[in-house]
């Protein structure tokens, strides 16, 4: 066997271990290491003598190998000589490294460099320890050490200092650095000397700075002067919560450290204290954007600096400019003084720079964190909700950008012009800095009220349509246009759902004026009136009294005399921007008819029909109710309306792009949808006066509610050459009997029948070239039931008294007259009771 100390071993990567507890190596006698090697290829070998062994399945489809106990005797020739031949080989390895120890070991100190080694790395590992702990430390009572700007809490010294007036534990070497006044002229100054130069160093700072020199300079802050104290206040105050003092959004302390050398013009200002204030409305949710300390002492530090780098600058320029002078005296060899021009320095516009850019940045985060809480809201679970580009700070002129996308609109041909919203002068809209994300991907249908903040300038709020709602000049759109400015410009009121209300209600009313400056004429007919009272849409129309075939009045187009009767109004909502139609408080049944309940509430006869159907026939019987006709009808009327309303936008202000092109397109489109308008309004406008007008007429004139689906599901034929409209009428009962009569069955036996025959007095409605026709009818209905459908016998057309003695009130010329529907209603009222009273059968009200 050759002698370890001189066989050349192979070179190979020598593996370390690290404890994870103190960070020492991990290591082992050689003994150990020795008797391990041996152990494990002497148990390896008695495996494959006399035991089993694993042996690897071969598997190719599975990542991982599956191992199998088999006997050595039972493996084929090459499969055993494949596992003698690696297991030799992974001993031979395991038995070089104990040899590699073992030679080494020989002839070296390795345990003396292992154990060198393991506390240099136990060292490391502890102080690295130490020092991520002292840094926590440091962290956790960083905020506690930020307002202690005063001195150590030394109760011996401080009894020293109220006592005797000195401080005897200070070093003697560090007095004679920090007190140069010991052996001054300023030592034996009294106190009220000391306050009066320090307050005239103030002064002269003042006077001799950018507030004398400049006396707009003072626009940015409100000064006030209290001793040797300079308080700087910016923005509109409000009281505290104990209502002591008064907060103000920026409020600064500075002084001034007089200095020893004779120029008073190196003296600089000192910054006490910075405080920046924001708040949401009282209400809203700030979501938890605060101050905290460290951000505070971060800016006053950088508002410090500037103030500094300020007054450095302008130093260095005088300079300059003294050495210039200098040098053109010597050479001119004149005397004579030049006067500096150089201007002084400005630390306080530069204090106000960094506050205001800090305040309007936190403004803008929590203006952008309520809107996203809106987004998830309730302005996020309408059918089209809102959309909300976050706060985005940028190096340019705009500090931020914050965009809140809401309302469809069609913008197909070019999205409606954004401008800035003000009460005073407008901008100009190519400074505009809301235009660039107004074209963003997710603003794409949608119009955008953007909030920017300007540095040194402020808050700046930004819209669709905003040139036409400034145009309006009046008192409600300023109130709202203020109340959107306060919402987003006010810091202690900082409220994005204000603000985003306020700007769909300017949004609604310019929609609504949009909407109806299209419907003019020729667009509707001349019978139908659309005019605007506060941000809704009144719809008026012509309603005529059919008095004879003979009376041809109200089918000549001119029906001059006829005023125009308010119908319903047409409100858009300010959530989703949709259209949806109110109704006036008399009519009852009309609102009940539109509303969501079908026919439980508005006909109770439909409903007793439906409740005795199987429950798989209801939904059918009640599919031809009347509040379903009507329902359905202004359900269209909304949908038409609402594509309207997205077509034509807030205004005429559009960024087309196709200058010449995209106007006619749109114009096109606009014209389309107000087709299908046409064709639904003139239908709604007839069942307004149907089932909203007529049973007020009823009720005044015999005290009885008329109610419909008495007489069947429609007058869907033609009387006296004349088609009404397709809709059950209206109706009140005026006379029924009981009918008997003998019927024979198949079988030939006789069988008695009976059923209830009504006559009612009924009101339908057709549309003529001149309005709406009132038409009256008396109707013969059989009922075999309480329950059954009424069975129509007979219809005939009644005829209203004519009148010529109406009198309306006169307006100026060009304007249109429109009544209320109270007296129309009155005005019908007579007419059906005039006609009753002449039928012979009169209806007992009793």
């Amino acid at each position: 066997m050759s002698d370890p100390t001189t066989t050349e071993l192979e070179p190979r990567r020598l593996e370390l271990t690290l404890d994870p507890h103190n960070g020492s190596l991990q290591t082992a006698s050689l003994l150990h290491v020795i008797l391990t090697a041996t152990d494990n290829l002497f148990q390896d070998l008695y495996q494959m003598t006399v035991g089993d062994i694993d042996v690897a399945a071969p598997d190719d489809e599975t990542p991982q190998q599956l191992t199998s106990k088999k006997r050595m005797a039972d493996l084929a020739f090459s499969q055993r000589r494949h596992e003698l031949a690696w297991r030799l080989a992974r001993h031979a390895r395991a038995i070089e490294h104990v040899a590699a120890l073992t030679a080494a070991a020989a002839t070296t100190e390795f345990a003396s460099h292992v154990e060198t080694s393991s506390q240099a790395l136990q060292h490391a590992r502890t102080a690295w320890s130490q020092a991520d702990e002292a840094q926590d430390a440091l962290f956790f009572f960083h905020a506690q050490l930020f307002p202690l700007r005063a001195a150590p809490h030394d109760v011996v010294g401080a009894a020293d200092v109220q006592l005797h007036g000195r401080w005897y534990d200070l070093p003697h070497n560090l007095l004679l650095q920090t007190d140069p006044y010991e052996t001054s002229v300023e030592a034996a100054w009294s106190r009220a000397q000391v306050d009066e130069t320090w307050q005239m160093a103030v002064r002269r700072k003042l006077m001799l700075g950018e507030t004398g020199y400049d006396p707009e300079a003072s626009r940015l802050w409100k000064l006030s002067l209290r001793g040797g104290l300079v308080r700087l206040t910016c923005g509109n105050s409000r009281p505290t919560e104990d209502s002591s003092k008064q907060q103000y959004p920026i409020a600064a302390v500075l002084t001034v450290i007089p200095s020893h050398s004779s120029d008073h013009n190196t003296d600089e200002w000192t910054l006490l204290n910075l405080d920046v204030h924001v708040k949401a409305k009282t209400g809203e949710f700030n979501y938890q954007l605060e101050c905290s300390h460290r951000q505070k002492y971060d800016l006053h530090r950088l508002a410090a600096l500037a103030m500094h780098r300020a007054e450095v600058k302008t130093r260095k320029l005088q300079q300059e400019a003294e050495e210039e002078e200098m040098f053109n005296s010597n050479d001119m060899n004149d005397d004579a003084a030049v006067p500096n021009k150089v201007p002084p320095a400005r630390p306080l516009e530069a204090l106000f720079h960094v506050a205001h850019t800090f305040l309007l940045s936190w403004q803008l985060e929590v203006l952008s964190a309520q809107a996203l809480g809106l987004r998830r809201g309730a302005w996020g679970a309408v059918g089209i909700p809102i959309q909300v580009q976050p706060v985005q700070f940028g190096e340019s002129s705009s500090l931020g950008v914050l965009s809140i996308y809401f309302w469809k609109v069609d913008d197909s041909y070019g999205p409606p012009r954004v401008g800035n919203l003000s009460l005073g002068e407008n901008t100009d809209d190519e400074q505009n800095p809301s235009k660039k994300a107004r074209h963003s991907s997710d603003a794409r249908g949608q119009l955008v009220l953007t909030i920017t903040a300007e540095c040194g300038v402020g808050i700046q709020v930004s819209m669709s349509g905003a040139q036409e709602i400034l145009a309006q000049g009046d008192v409600k759109t300023k109130s709202i246009v203020q109340d959107l400015l306060e919402a987003t410009t006010n810091p202690f009121a900082l409220s994005a759902s204000d603000a985003l209300l306020a700007a769909a209600r300017l949004c609604a009313y310019q929609k609504c004026q949009a909407v109806v400056k299209a419907l003019q004429p020729p667009a509707l007919p001349h019978w139908i009136v659309l005019s605007l009272d506060r941000g809704s849409i009144v719809v008026a129309a012509k309603l005529h009294y059919y008095c004879g075939k003979d009376d041809e009045s109200m089918d000549d187009g001119k029906g001059g005399h006829s005023p125009f009767t308010i119908l319903f109004r047409v409100q858009c909502d300010l959530q989703t921007g949709s259209f949806v139609p109110t109704f006036p408080r008399p009519f009852h049944l009309l609102g009940t008819l539109a509303g969501a309940d079908t026919y439980h509430q508005a006909s109770e006869l439909m409903a007793m029909r439906v409740a005795s159907l199987p429950p798989t026939k209801r939904r059918a019987a009640g599919a031809s109710s009347t509040g379903r006709c009507v329902r359905e009808a202004f359900d269209a009327l909304m949908r038409s309306m609402n594509l309207l309303g997205q077509r034509v936008g807030v205004g005429s202000s559009w960024d087309d792009k196709d200058l010449e092109g995209s106007p006619k397109l749109r114009q096109r489109a606009i014209q389309g949808a107000c087709v299908d308008v046409r064709t639904c309004l003139t239908k709604c406008c007839a069942m307004s006066a149907l089932y909203g007008l007529a049973p007020v007429a009823t009720r005044i004139a015999v005290g009885l509610d008329a109610s419909p689906d008495m007489s069947g599901n429609g007058t869907d034929r033609r009387l006296q050459g004349m088609s009404l409209l397709s809709v059950p009428p209206v109706s009140i009962r005026m006379h029924q009997e009981l009918v008997e009569r003998t019927v024979s069955s198949s079988d030939g036996v006789p069988k008695k029948d009976c059923h209830l025959e009504q006559i009612l007095f009924s009101l339908s409605c057709r549309i003529s070239n001149g309005g709406v026709v009132l038409v009256p009818l008396e109707a013969t209905v059989q009922l075999d039931s309480p329950a059954a459908e009424p069975v129509v016998k007979e219809y005939e057309m009644l005829n209203f008294e004519k009148r010529d003695d109406r009198s309306f009130p006169s307006k100026g010329d060009g304007e249109v007259n429109v009544g209320d529907p109270v007296p129309e209603a009155g005005y019908l009222a007579d007419l059906i009771s005039n006609l009753i009273d002449e039928s012979p059968n009169p209806p007992n009200t009793a």
